[in-house]
């Protein structure tokens, strides 16, 4: 665990080094980035994964949906319209993320929902990482 720990350091430091526009979402942890204008982010998690995903805020979602109303929607119906919202963007990049070893997933909090294409890195490797850093800059736009 110290050993990875270790090489997360390195690796973080180095990532940041080569591609500044990476900024920390907590201290120590996972280091993200926007990917162009296209609401993706790229993040760098120190469980040696690489995300590249999609999300919308469920506060902002509720408040288009239902305006000035006192409807409240359930959870489950705001999901589901989350993942129609993000359905046209995943479209356009799941083929080349997939067939680049990234696996579909979606992730969901109270306040935020995702869909998510993550994948396993090397810290032994740290050029590949590089690479793919830079693939996902050229690909997401």
């Amino acid at each position: 665990m110290e050993d990875l720990r270790h090489e997360w350091e390195a690796i973080r430091a180095e990532v940041i080094q080569a591609h500044p526009d990476f900024y920390e979402l907590e201290p120590g942890g996972a280091i993200a980035m926007e990917l162009g204008e296209s609401g993706w982010m790229l993040e760098l998690q120190p469980v040696a994964r690489l995300l590249c995903q999609v999300g919308v805020d469920i506060e902002e979602l509720r408040t288009l949906l239902s305006g000035n109303t006192a409807e409240d929607l359930s959870s489950d119906e705001l999901q589901r319209v989350a993942k129609d919202h993000l359905r046209p963007s995943v479209r356009r990049y799941k083929a080349k993320l997939v067939e680049a070893g990234f696996a579909e997933g979606t992730e969901v909090e109270e306040e935020f929902m995702a869909i998510t294409f993550e994948r396993e890195i090397d810290f032994h490797d740290p050029a590949e990482i590089n690479e793919t850093i830079q693939w996902c800059r050229k690909v997401i736009v």
